[in-house]
């Protein structure tokens, strides 16, 4: 594997992480009811994992080319990672959803 490959995959590994860690944290802070800070983190969350996706299409876009001969196992985790992530912004997201109702009930 190339640095280009593995700089790309450690990127999306960091920051599909962060944004994880970030969609986990804001739905306990929802379930806490502090609703302010889960809505920030999540905003934080979702902006890192903008990012991630820029560079998974920059990775797509070399391998419509034809510039990518084999897929890394790094690849492999790098992309269940940003998976996982998306998974917890919509739970995340809905829980957050579920409190402010509660909260205007």
């Amino acid at each position: 594997m190339d640095r280009e490959m593995e700089n790309a995959c450690m990127e999306l590994i960091a920051k599909t992480g962060t944004a994880r860690s970030d969609f986990i944290e804001s739905a306990y802070l929802a379930a806490a009811g502090e609703l302010e800070k889960a809505a920030s983190l999540m905003a934080e969350g979702k902006e890192l994992l903008c990012e991630a996706h820029e560079v998974h299409f920059g990775l797509l876009a070399s391998d419509a080319e034809g510039r990518l001969e084999n897929v890394p196992l790094l690849l492999v985790h790098a992309e269940d990672q940003m998976s996982g992530a998306e998974i917890f912004e919509t739970l995340a997201g809905q829980l957050i959803r579920i409190q402010r109702e509660r909260q205007q009930a």
